[in-house]
């Protein structure tokens, strides 16, 4: 096993060769496209063509994809108004530009045109659709989607959640009705592991599950309605048209969570929609958080869990067996058993990167035994190698304080210290060819009055490598507790704290670059002065005559 001075030496290897590169510094948002005003209409341009003045309207939960070439969609969702809207919009990020691809320009609560079932056409369109489906992009590029909450124009009941699976063709720009009911159907479950050409999830909304096994079958869980969440996994055939309920359905939708880390065909999440999900490079599904008894604001979660297709089993990996905890906290880039987000809806802004690990930001967030929401603006990774959390960035020194924090616009196209997507739910989420994340919009609050609007705006975040670095190096977590740097970030003074058993002589500042721009002995409380010092990413780099030890230092 490698020492800790070994491992040292790797990380500072790694800041000398990928950090001193030409790229965005990584580790900072980037306000990318959209409006920093609120209340802004969408700019629809020329259908199928791209400009830069191109922008959609402020949605909460479309539904998203990315495609096999790195392009990002998304259709319908709903605005401010509680308008659905029925457009479908696809965005580049190698030049950072809308297109309006198909839809009803701006008209909201439009009704489907359903065609013949099998059969495209230019004339097809499955209506304004909101509050978030499951989707998927199958192996030959074609964009999926069933269900969602339809807003009528007209009749008794203004709204219906639907039970239809449509296809997108993006070459023949085209939707196809591929299956399910032009009115809202039934739960049809049949028997669990058999497929049937009668079964049915039933009308539902509430999730953006994306997961695709190696055979090319699209699964979801739980989604719901109002006051309803549901608790099966559902598989579906593409190829042969037939939907399997798989898991679930057990001991009235309560979940079952077993030992820990551990797989068992006992074990499932139980009812719950409005869920963050992944789908791991191994093909495993993982899902976490959401509401166990749909806008009962007293239900949400903070567990993880993740389901092995190849043995129809689940296992559940971190957060509490309970209802509606708290955050636990930690020092940032340090992951610990005892860290986790807090209880969550709506956060869809939910990425993997290149080494399994999973990205989460935003969501809702209820305070416990009562009906207070708060939107999220935390980023949080789960660790793979170790499987656990670790805070990753707060847009406030104290976390506590994260809630409901607003936007803060930086300079446009460019990574910035200064910028900040503030706290959102409901958002759209991407990630593209080179790793970058990438969201848009969702539902955030406006200063002063505090009342709920959507947003237009398009934000990125280029992982930190050395963050992923450091979390990996620290073999001794005992020493995560033995040492204090506050505040961070910092602007005219940091502090570095030691434990009384002093471990470490000297303190050096390190820019992005490996340079060296400050040094001094280490004191049991430490005091480095930064008032010269340029705004931007550090490392402060502890060592006395056996090891260095690396911390993250954010200088505003």
């Amino acid at each position: 096993m490698k020492t800790i001075l070994q491992k040292s030496i790797v990380l500072i290897l790694l800041l000398l060769s990928v950090l001193n590169k030409s790229e965005a510094q990584t580790g900072l948002w980037t306000w990318v496209h959209g409006d920093s005003a609120y209340y802004t209409s969408p700019r629809y341009g020329t259908r199928g063509v791209p400009d830069s003045s191109n922008v959609p309207a402020g949605m909460y939960a479309p539904v998203f994809w990315t495609d096999h070439d790195g392009k990002f969609w998304i259709y319908g969702g709903k605005d401010y108004s509680s308008g659905y809207y029925s457009d479908m919009w696809m965005f580049d990020p190698d030049t950072r530009m809308w297109t309006w691809m198909k839809g009803d320009s701006g008209l909201v609560n439009q009704a489907a045109t359903f065609g013949t079932k099998g059969v495209s056409s230019p004339s097809n369109s499955p209506g304004c659709r909101g509050l978030g489906s499951p989707a998927w992009t199958d192996s030959t590029g074609n964009l999926w989607m069933y269900g969602g909450y339809s807003k009528q124009r007209t009749g008794s009941f203004p709204y219906r959640y639907m039970s239809d699976l449509w296809k997108y063709d993006i070459q023949l720009n085209e939707w196809t009705w591929m299956d399910g009911d032009s009115l809202p159907g039934s739960l049809v479950l049949g028997v669990k592991g058999i497929p049937a050409p009668s079964n049915s999830p039933g009308a539902l909304a509430e999730c953006s599950d994306y997961w695709i096994d190696n055979e090319n079958n699209f699964w979801f869980y739980g989604a719901g309605q109002d006051f309803y969440s549901a608790y099966y996994l559902w598989r579906y055939n593409p190829q042969t048209g037939d939907w399997t309920w798989m898991s679930g359905g057990n001991n009235f939708g309560n979940a079952q969570y077993g030992t820990k880390g551990v797989f068992d065909s006992l074990n499932y999440p139980g009812a719950r929609f409005a869920h963050s999900s992944w789908l791991g490079d191994d093909g495993k599904f993982w899902l976490f958080g959401g509401s166990y008894d749909g806008l009962v604001y007293d239900q949400f979660l903070n567990d993880l869990w993740c389901y092995d297709p190849q043995i129809n089993q689940w296992a559940w990996f971190a957060g509490d067996d309970s209802l509606s905890d708290v955050a636990h906290y930690g020092p940032e880039c340090q992951p610990a058993d005892s860290l986790t987000p807090a209880n969550g809806i709506e956060g869809r802004a939910a990425w993997i990167d290149s080494q399994g690990n999973l990205w989460k930001f935003g969501g809702k967030y209820e305070v416990p035994a009562n009906a207070y929401t708060f939107n999220q603006s935390l980023l949080w990774c789960f660790v793979m190698a170790d499987k656990r959390w670790m805070l990753v960035n707060s847009p406030v020194q104290d976390p506590y304080y994260s809630m409901d924090v607003q936007r803060r616009f930086g300079v446009l196209g460019q990574p910035d210290i200064n910028s900040h997507p503030g706290a959102r739910c409901g958002t759209a989420s991407f990630k593209d060819r080179n790793g970058i994340f990438y969201m848009f919009g969702g539902l955030t609050k406006i200063p002063i009055s505090g009342m709920d609007i959507t947003v237009n705006d398009m934000w990125s975040y280029a992982p930190d490598p050395a963050c992923l670095q450091m979390a990996g190096t620290n073999e001794n977590h005992s020493i995560q507790q033995e040492l204090i740097v506050f505040p961070n970030p910092a602007d005219k003074l940091v502090y570095v704290q030691q434990s009384r058993d002093l471990r470490y002589s000297h303190i050096e500042l390190m820019n992005i670059h490996g340079q060296i721009v400050h040094r001094q002995n280490a004191e049991l409380l430490a005091e480095l002065n930064l008032q010269n010092t340029i705004p931007g990413i550090y490392f402060l780099m502890l060592s006395n005559s056996i090891e260095k030890r690396y911390l993250k230092l954010i200088v505003q």
